[in-house]
């Protein structure tokens, strides 16, 4: 996350809270795909920061790395290899 807002830095406030969306969308559409969050119709501001921490600490612990619940740059380089991100790295 710190290399995903240090790339940021210097851009406008729209651009970084747009962007911000799109890098939270994409965690969350991935934890879904794989099956780290149940699969919802509700939009994902109706998912708490909770499960969403719980669901990267059960990636981060069945792929054997710190779990943190954190999106950390070993958990986005798993993450990379598997779905690409265009805005993830």
């Amino acid at each position: 996350m710190e290399k995903f807002v240090d790339s940021y830095s210097g851009n406008s406030c729209e651009h970084v809270v747009s962007s911000i969306i799109d890098y939270n969308k994409n965690v969350e559409d991935y934890l879904m795909q794989f099956g780290y969050l149940p699969k919802s119709n509700f939009a994902e501001s109706m998912r708490s920061h909770q499960q969403i921490e719980n669901a990267v600490k059960n990636l981060q612990f069945f792929a054997g790395l710190n779990i943190t619940g954190h999106i950390d740059d070993f958990t986005l380089d798993l993450m990379a290899k598997y779905v690409h991100f265009c805005c993830l790295h």
